[in-house]
């Protein structure tokens, strides 16, 4: 009886809202392959980054110009600018190249935690700064977006 109270309070602790990223694990990647790695690489993000990091919400709004940064261990070259128009739509100019006519797309904020862009899901979260913070199931593209 011991045993089954043990393991009942186990679950409702785990069940609790910010426990975990997201209490469902549903994988950004082929790389985000299990609940336990996926909080390993939010870890490393954090260290990454210097800062805490607080998953994007489902109903986050991010109107306006953000400046994307491809972050290099501490290095951030210029990537992108995302100018978000409304709950769906962001048009994306490369900062690589010549070619800087800015491209419509559509976003998505899938679950908390979770963004869609150009197709692409990625892990998202703001720092303590307010920096957006886009990154793969390994961690190994981190993009750091910063409001103009």
């Amino acid at each position: 009886m011991m045993r089954l109270q043990t393991i009942a309070l186990l679950l409702t602790a785990l069940s609790f809202p910010g426990c975990n990223v997201d209490n469902e694990h549903t994988p950004v990647d082929h790389k985000d392959d299990s609940a336990d790695y996926r909080t390993q690489v939010w870890d490393a993000v954090q260290q990454r980054v210097g800062s805490a990091l607080t998953p994007v919400a489902s109903d986050a709004n991010f109107a306006g110009v953000w400046d994307v940064y491809f972050d290099m261990f501490g290095n951030r070259q210029p990537m992108f600018r995302y100018d978000f128009k409304s709950a769906a739509t962001v048009e994306i100019v490369s900062l690589q190249g010549n070619d800087q006519t800015p491209q419509p797309d559509q976003y998505v904020v899938k679950r908390e935690g979770q963004l869609s862009i150009c197709g692409e899901s990625y892990h998202a979260a703001t720092t303590e700064n307010g920096e957006l913070v886009l990154f793969n199931g390994d961690s190994s593209l981190v993009l750091i977006a910063i409001k103009r």
